[in-house]
């Protein structure tokens, strides 16, 4: 070893050992950018269902409160049709979301949060979906190195009377 650091005969032959360690180094990087990346995809995936557990607390409120009514048909017309009420839940969702995580960081964006539903006979689902796009900096140039869609469900079961 003390041959090749003192390198006498001006060879430029690199150790076994130098190159084994750079590659495990390098993978043990790779790893930990994965690694990294699947954390913050969990750690949002949570968040999103969180709200998504909230929207439904709301939707079943509005429901039964507009079964008691007798104008469930109504209330769904509403759900699908009127865009403030839709507005005021996406809003929702997103206050939530941004209380618990911020939507940007230098690693992270989330982006395109869209609440859609749709009507059974027997249920109304609704699915809350966004994407997120997860970057890298390297040399303060930031590089997209995975994008996803999120996307959950849930439905709100109706009692037809």
């Amino acid at each position: 070893m003390i041959r090749y650091l003192k390198n006498e005969r001006g060879s430029s032959v690199i150790p076994f050992t130098a190159l084994f360690a750079m590659a495990m180094v390098i993978l043990m990087v790779l790893l930990m950018m994965w690694v990294s990346a699947e954390i913050t995809f969990m750690n949002i995936r949570n968040s999103v269902k969180n709200e998504l557990t909230n929207v439904s607390i709301r939707i079943s409120e509005d429901t039964y409160n507009a079964m008691r009514e007798g104008n469930l048909h109504a209330y769904y017309q509403t759900l699908s049709s009127d865009s403030s009420y839709r507005n005021e839940l996406q809003q929702m969702i997103c206050d939530n979301i941004r209380t618990a995580m911020p939507l940007e960081t230098e690693s992270y964006r989330i982006g395109d949060i869209a609440l859609t539903f749709r009507e059974n006979d027997e249920c109304i689902e609704y699915v809350l979906s966004c994407s997120v796009e997860y970057d890298v900096s390297l040399f303060q140039d930031a590089k997209t190195i995975r994008t996803e869609e999120i996307s959950l469900s849930g439905r709100h079961n109706l009692k037809q009377y």
